[in-house]
């Protein structure tokens, strides 16, 4: 009975069931076994020696960056810091992939196969989508402090900063109770928050100064800031070459010379600030000098035009890249603040110069560069009316998702009469 019993239970399993015979266990494939590690640049870093850290050898290193200077992905030598990279490994410790997240946006793949010397590389898609957000608020001490407790970054200042510097200096007109409202583009990254785009649309309304901004991208051209009229807010000049701490010395005919002990001419303005400063082309231009000058200690000259030149002086270094012969463009590092020279204490001699003869740097008629084109003023008026629409609609911290901020404008899109004022 006991034998009886058994049999009949042996007939009731189902094949599956079973124990695998020695011609099923022939077909199993063993799980491959990987680990992924990262590794963050830091400041200083640069792509072979990071690749270098992360133990890979002569031939893996060459075949990463030859193959990105084959594709032109981009330059290894523009890493920065907070970038991260990835190195995948088989469980004998073999290397499989280097993945680089030069940005969200941009994630490149570099692939090796075990026991061969090539290399496949190729561009991982991300989903990615851009949202816009109001930050608005209003000014209790300085405008940077009142816009990250709008929900901003230090970063979002400099750029409006930057944007309204031909009528704003953020340094010496901003006032408490001052007003401002952005619309900023937000980028996100599977989801998660990436990083900032364009300000699309902004104003700011003060004591001692005001202004308007609206982003266009005009047909074959670069895309600016521009007021509600359409003139552009890019100035030929900026207002000042650094973020500095106060004008410790301004434009004078007949000045005492704290070094020299006498009543001498001051060609240009003084601003004090930290040692290490950076200091930026106040406009496009081509270096004529370069190096040690006399009492500016070093200096850097740009000629912006046959009778317009600037002069950068006491600087402890100049930047990377900075010699006689090269162009620069309004807004690139040129050197950082220093005391070379006769100088006091670290501070940036600035001087402007027409026809060789120093003017006044803070007396300088600015000219804006070029408006919309009469044949888009049309379109880009439209657009205006839209954003001002659109900012009075929103309240303070609104985010909008890429469908909402298309329905808005589309829904808004209509013939403009008249381009409306910020109240």
């Amino acid at each position: 009975m006991l034998v009886l019993l058994l049999l009949l239970l042996r007939s009731g399993e189902k094949e599956e069931d079973r124990p695998a015979g020695p011609a099923a266990a022939s077909l199993s494939v063993p799980e491959l076994r990987t680990y992924t590690t990262r590794d963050t640049v830091h400041r200083g870093d640069n792509l072979r020696g990071l690749l270098f850290r992360n133990h890979l050898d002569l031939r893996a290193i060459s075949g990463v960056l030859g193959s990105i200077r084959a594709n032109d992905y981009f330059d290894p030598h523009d890493i920065r810091p907070g970038q991260v990279l990835e190195f995948t490994r088989g469980e004998a410790g073999e290397l499989l992939e280097v993945v680089c997240r030069i940005a969200p946006e941009r994630i490149y793949v570099f692939a090796f196969e075990p026991g061969r010397d090539s290399i496949a590389s190729f561009t991982r898609a991300v989903d990615s989508e851009v949202r816009v957000r109001k930050l608005a608020g209003s000014v209790l001490s300085t405008f940077e402090e009142a816009l990250i407790a709008a929900g901003g970054v230090p970063r979002l200042a400099l750029e409006v900063s930057d944007i309204f510097s031909g009528d704003i200096d953020f340094f010496t007109e901003v006032r408490r109770g001052d007003a401002f409202s952005l619309l900023v583009e937000e980028r996100y990254v599977d989801g998660a928050f990436s990083d900032y785009g364009e300000i699309l649309y902004g104003w700011y309304r003060g004591e001692e100064a005001e202004a308007v901004c609206v982003y266009y991208r005009p047909a074959g051209g670069k895309g600016g800031h521009y007021d509600l009229e359409g003139g552009s807010l890019k100035r030929t000049f900026l207002r000042s070459p650094l973020n500095y701490r106060r004008i410790s010395s301004t434009y004078a005919k007949r000045r005492f010379h704290p070094i020299l002990k006498k009543y001498r001419p001051h060609h240009g303005v003084d601003y004090a600030a930290p040692t290490g400063t950076p200091v930026v082309s106040t406009a496009d231009g081509k270096v004529t000098f370069a190096g040690w000058k006399g009492g500016y200690g070093r200096l850097v000259e740009i000629r912006h035009s046959p009778t317009h030149s600037t002069r950068y002086g006491h600087l402890s270094r100049l930047a990377k890249g900075i010699r006689t012969g090269i162009r620069v463009e309004q807004g690139q590092k040129v050197g950082y603040v220093g005391a070379t020279g006769m100088a006091t204490g670290p501070h940036l001699h600035y001087e402007v110069r027409v026809d060789d003869h120093p003017i006044d740097p803070l007396r300088m008629k600015n000219v804006p560069a070029e408006p919309i084109p009469s044949g888009q003023l049309a379109d880009y008026q439209r657009l205006a009316r839209e954003m001002v629409e659109i900012d009075r609609d929103l309240v303070a911290g609104a985010l909008l998702g890429p469908s909402t901020w298309e329905s808005i404008l589309l829904a808004q899109a209509a013939p403009l009469d008249s381009v409306e004022t910020v109240d």
